[in-house]
């Protein structure tokens, strides 16, 4: 049975979108095949790793076509949102290379929101003949993307660093241990507890991290205070991890986890960090 070989690093969807392109099959028997379009979602991962057990494990398919293995690495136990989104010059990139485009597997997350190769905000993609969103359900080829209807996805200083940290971790494979979210809880705990705070100073922690991820570390001396409090109440997710009510443990995204990590143990790859938080206790004593 015919299917495309994925490019590296194409989305999962996108392999899906051109073979439906290739064998030139209608929205309603790719539906039958695979099941709806939803992203990120991966309902249709079993069917198209059958169609490439030839020359790809399915565990391959899932650590270099999806963003699990990042999410899980970063244990994010969240739902990520996903949407067509691209880089204007490397479509034509892949074209000039491939003869035909594709949806890189980090442009549908939309944790991504520019390319780390070309510098610039990605772009949310609009299709000929379609309404915004209207392609939910169905699979779409970058062909289809209507230029003058796209527009730039809003990418502020902060959302571009953390774009560039989950770019750079897309190599990681899927990772081989489990760390549970009470281990994960304790292992920041533990770590903002060396850095000297506590429950009683989360003000400073919270303004600390403000300063790093609003203006690298050194703001503007223009800055009233009303808007140094207004940003700093924007990292007050950190209450979190004191709170009572996540003493059983931490759900949170990827974004907290990653400015965590760059500003208390940068030197630590991901893997240290979960290998550590793997020797703490994983429930609570009383479970």
């Amino acid at each position: 049975m015919y299917a495309p070989y994925p490019y590296p690093d194409e989305a999962l969807e996108s392999v899906i979108a051109r073979y439906q392109r290739h064998m030139a099959l209608s929205d309603k028997e790719i539906q039958r095949r695979f099941g709806a379009n939803h992203l990120g979602g991966y309902s249709y991962l079993d069917n198209l790793a059958n169609m490439l057990a030839c020359a790809f494990a399915q565990e391959k398919l899932v650590d270099e076509h999806t963003m699990s293995p990042v999410l899980n690495n970063l244990s994010d136990k969240t739902y990520p949102a996903f949407a067509y989104r691209y880089c204007p010059d490397c479509l034509k990139e892949q074209e000039e290379q491939n003869g035909e485009k594709y949806w890189k597997r980090e442009w549908l997350f939309c944790g991504v929101c520019r390319c780390k190769k070309h510098g610039k905000p990605l772009m949310l993609a609009t299709f000929k003949g379609k309404g915004f969103f209207s392609h939910a359900g169905t699979f779409v080829v970058p062909d289809d993307i209507d230029e003058d209807r796209s527009r730039p996805v809003v990418c502020s200083n902060e959302a571009a660093r953390l774009s560039d940290r989950l770019t750079d971790l897309l190599p990681l494979p899927h990772p081989s241990d489990e760390v549970t979210p009470y281990q994960w809880r304790s292992f920041w705990l533990q770590k903002l507890g060396q850095a000297g705070y506590t429950k009683k100073n989360l003000k400073l922690l919270q303004r600390r991290l403000m300063e790093k991820w609003e203006f690298n570390g050194t703001p503007p001396e223009s800055l009233s205070e009303s808007e140094r409090n207004r940003l700093t109440n924007r990292y007050s997710w950190v209450k979190e991890l004191f709170s009572c009510t996540t003493k059983k443990g931490i759900y949170w995204g990827h974004e907290r986890t990653l400015k965590l990590w760059e500003e208390f143990c940068p030197d630590m790859a991901i893997g240290e960090i979960r290998k550590e938080a793997a020797k703490l206790p994983p429930f609570p004593r009383n479970e």
